[in-house]
Order: structure tokens, then C-alpha cells, then sequence
């Protein structure tokens, strides 16, 4: 199922309760929408242009402000048949200990970038995942938030998980 939601711009604030779960599939997620609230300020502020690595010190700095919890640079491990593999994934930020965030700064991105994204939540066991990418002139242009739940007949096998929702285009 495609869910493509385009809501209008509020004011966003922190939520307090960062570990209260949300439904698989929720058109407003206040924990997403504080996280691209402050990626949308970056983007104001910094515009396109940089490199990544410009965008991340800039987004941590604001989701700081902004009161969000967020550790960077998490890894991730990979279980490959039951067995711990060597190699790990890295991801940018992981906000209210279960929001993965990857940053781009690209003119556009691809299903590259998005599977990406997909492999963190599958490695991770996370549901909710956002594509921020500073490389386009609108912020709300290259920004996806990518749902994931897992197949409850084999909640063990993560060839079982199943995109369920990717929302494009938030904000603007």
C-alpha cells in the first residue's frame, strides 16, 4: 500500500512522551514532524548546496534545540541466518531511540537512497525512517518518511517486513 500525504505547515513543537507507541501507519506522527520541522529550519537557514556532512552538524545542533532526543552516527549490526556479520550499517541520527533519519544532500534521490533507508529499519527492527535530503531547493521536496511493519506470520524473518507506507512530500 503507496500512501502519499501532503499536509499543510504547521508550528511544531517537541512532544514530551518520546516512548509512547504510534500506530504502524499514522498520517501525523508528531515525533517526524518536529524532526522535519528542524531539518526544514536548516534547510531555511543553510539552503542547498553543502556538503552532508554541513547539514548534519547543522541538524544536530537544531534537533538539540528543539529538545529532541537523538544520538548520531548509531551502528547498526546485521544478522545474516542467525549469525552476527562483522560489517555493520551507520546511521545518521536515531531520534526518540527509534526514528531513524539518514541526511543527503543531493539534486535528487533514488530508490538507492531509499533502500537505504529500508535496510536500516530492517536492521534495527524500527518501523518509522526519514530520507532528509538537502540537496533540493525546497526542503519538503526530497522528504520521505518510510513506515515499516513486519508480517506477523514470521515475525522473526526480515524478508517478512513489508513496506506498509512511504509519505513523500511533507511540508514545503
Amino acid at each position: 500500500m503507496l500512501l502519499v500525504v501532503n499536509p499543510p505547515i504547521t508550528p511544531i513543537t517537541p512532544i514530551s512522551n518520546a516512548t509512547s507507541p504510534i500506530p504502524s501507519i499514522h498520517p501525523r506522527d508528531e515525533r517526524t514532524y518536529a524532526i522535519i520541522g528542524a531539518a526544514q529550519k536548516v534547510h531555511r537557514v543553510l539552503g542547498c548546496g553543502f556538503l552532508e556532512r554541513v547539514y548534519q552538524e547543522a541538524l544536530a545542533i537544531e534537533l538539540r534545540r528543539c529538545g529532541i532526543p537523538t544520538a548520531r552516527e548509531v551502528e547498526l549490526p546485521i544478522d545474516y541466518e542467525g549469525e552476527r556479520l562483522a560489517c555493520t550499517y551507520r546511521v545518521d541520527f536515531l531520534c526518540y531511540d527509534n526514528v531513524v533519519v539518514e541526511l543527503k544532500a543531493l539534486s535528487r534521490t533514488s530508490g538507492i537512497e531509499e533502500a537505504q533507508v529500508l535496510n536500516y529499519l530492517k536492521a534495527g527492527g524500527f518501523e518509522v525512517g526519514l530520507l532528509l535530503n538537502f540537496g533540493a531547493k525546497i526542503a519538503g521536496d526530497a522528504t520521505l518518511r518510510i513506515i515499516l511493519a513486519m508480517n506477523a506470520c514470521a515475525p522473526s524473518d526480515l524478508s517478512h517486513w513489508n513496506i506498509i507506507g512511504v509519505i513523500g512530500v511533507i511540508g514545503g
